[in-house]
């Protein structure tokens, strides 16, 4: 039901989240962007895994880390069709990410929804098999809706607190949560 509902999205997603300064649909994006910059890892060449790319907004989030090692994973043929055409260079495979994807990263990137429909559990899963050193997380808030799936568990700032008590927990705005180390 999600590969269907983001397929759907995918006609009408580029033309909400189109850079710019006065772009609403954006605020998020470039907080997460200036958060990232602020305090990402300094590794060189890092290996880095996304999961639920979208249609690659990660990779402009993320300071546009070098194609050769990123991969971004989402269910959305449709996503990935954008992905592809914004980002010709970079890697994108169709998959589910609430099943294991068998590849080694340094960081686990997961944003803006993502996280909440795979849970805590799933990305901790997808964390250790790909023997990652580092995460970056944003989480919906508790109150957030979607609006476009309903299926999927939200957490609050306290609950993901004492959930990654050895992890920089920071809430990015009223919506969403950063789990980073």
């Amino acid at each position: 039901m999600v590969k269907e509902i983001y397929d759907a999205a995918s006609e009408w997603y580029e033309s909400m989240y189109i850079d710019g300064d006065d772009n609403k649909y954006m605020k998020d994006e470039r907080a997460a962007a200036e958060f990232w910059k602020k305090n990402k890892k300094s590794l060189v060449m890092p290996k880095i895994v996304s999961l639920g790319v979208g249609s690659g907004q990660d990779i402009s989030i993320l300071g546009y880390p070098s194609s050769t090692y990123f991969t971004g994973y989402d269910i959305s043929p449709g996503m990935l069709k954008n992905a592809r055409t914004k980002f010709p260079d970079y890697t994108f495979i169709e998959h589910d990410c609430n099943t294991i994807i068998n590849t080694k990263a340094d960081v686990l990137v997961s944003m803006f929804g993502t996280p909440n429909y795979i849970g805590i559990n799933g990305l901790l899963m997808h964390y250790i098999i790909m023997e990652c050193k580092h995460a970056f997380f944003i989480f919906y808030g508790e109150n957030y809706k979607d609006g476009l799936v309903e299926n999927y568990t939200t957490y609050s700032y306290e609950h993901l607190k004492s959930c990654f008590w050895n992890a920089t927990v920071t809430k990015l705005n009223d919506n969403y949560n950063i789990v980073s180390w």
